[in-house]
């Protein structure tokens, strides 16, 4: 143990007064502040247009997975990044100012170039059902494991069906009530843990060569991005499936993340990926030629011309086979 010397004390004093110093210097606004901000735009099927931003990326990404259930349609999160010295008492304000910028802007660029009226007719249009049965074949053969993997696997190709216009809502709320069910029935299952924690989160996906990767990361959002970009590049892409991990010390991190994109790729392995070119091929109801009109009436919008290809990658078309 060490002494408590006058130099010690010295020191200790002379590194409080430093942070003391420090902290003042961040509420007197002397350095800059990173003011970091989320938004989407939404339709409604009634025509209502709303902006929406925010601090939270996770709980704006939450709401639009459970809005868009209520055939509300929603662009691709953005986001705006502002630095500025500003003071404690003042920072609430500039957050204020920096999400009312984005929303602006939004506004700017998709109403500029009449985004949502090109785009309604395609959302507005009806989904198939073609994509039931091969739900519900993967339905009964995991039935009965109570396996967490498999259940993730099955809400992920349900959620994609539905994105997908292959899923009616009235197919998704039964296998949804069903997944809930299976989940209730699980709860009382014992998990064991040890003193350190990480949930990681991923995907497998295959590139123009077909081999299969692997991408994952800790935090969630990041993971999302990085779907929807292998997405508009015209990837397969799988579901984002979770583990939580457990260890006794920190150093076994490197070894679980390691373990977990093992398992990824025995997750998600060339059987399950052949149930999601299936899902593919399934014939939809949305129009290729319609698409490209609306992508040829905003290509000069970035922002807007992104949204559109995304949806254009995830919905079937009407003429049946892989986009």
């Amino acid at each position: 143990m060490a002494l408590l010397t006058a130099d010690n004390l010295r020191r200790l004093h002379r590194d409080a007064q430093c942070a003391a110093d420090v902290k003042q210097m961040e509420e007197l606004g002397k350095f800059p502040v990173e003011f970091r901000v989320y938004g989407t735009a939404s339709q409604a099927r009634d025509g209502e247009i709303l902006y929406r931003a925010g601090e939270n990326e996770d709980k704006l990404y939450d709401y639009m997975q459970e809005a868009r259930l209520r055939d509300v349609m929603f662009t691709p999160i953005l986001t705006d990044v502002v630095y500025e010295k500003v003071s404690s008492d003042q920072q609430a304000q500039k957050m204020y100012e920096t999400k009312y910028g984005l929303i602006k802007k939004m506004k700017l660029h998709y109403e500029g170039c009449n985004f949502f009226d090109l785009t309604k007719p395609l959302f507005d249009t009806s989904s198939n059902n073609n994509g039931y049965e091969v739900i519900e074949a993967f339905q009964k053969e995991i039935d009965g494991y109570f396996e967490d993997a498999f259940m993730q696997l099955f809400i992920g190709m349900v959620d994609m069906a539905f994105d997908a216009k292959i899923l009616t809502i009235e197919s998704y709320r039964y296998f949804k009530a069903w997944y809930d069910d299976v989940y209730r029935q699980m709860e009382d299952m014992p998990v064991v843990e040890e003193l350190y924690k990480r949930t990681f989160y991923g995907f497998v996906y295959h590139n123009n060569s077909g081999a299969p990767k692997v991408f994952c990361d800790a935090r969630r959002m990041t993971v999302v991005h990085k779907r929807e970009e292998l997405i508009l590049k015209g990837y397969l892409v799988g579901s984002i499936v979770k583990k939580r991990y457990s260890f006794s010390e920190m150093s076994a991190l490197s070894g679980a993340r390691n373990a977990f994109r093992m398992w990824l790729l025995e997750l998600e392995d060339s059987i399950y990926f052949d149930r999601l070119h299936v899902l593919k091929r399934q014939v939809g109801v949305i129009d290729e030629i319609k698409i490209q009109e609306v992508k040829d009436s905003v290509e000069n919008d970035v922002d807007a011309y992104r949204a559109v290809c995304y949806y254009e990658k995830l919905w079937n078309k009407t003429v049946g086979g892989e986009a």
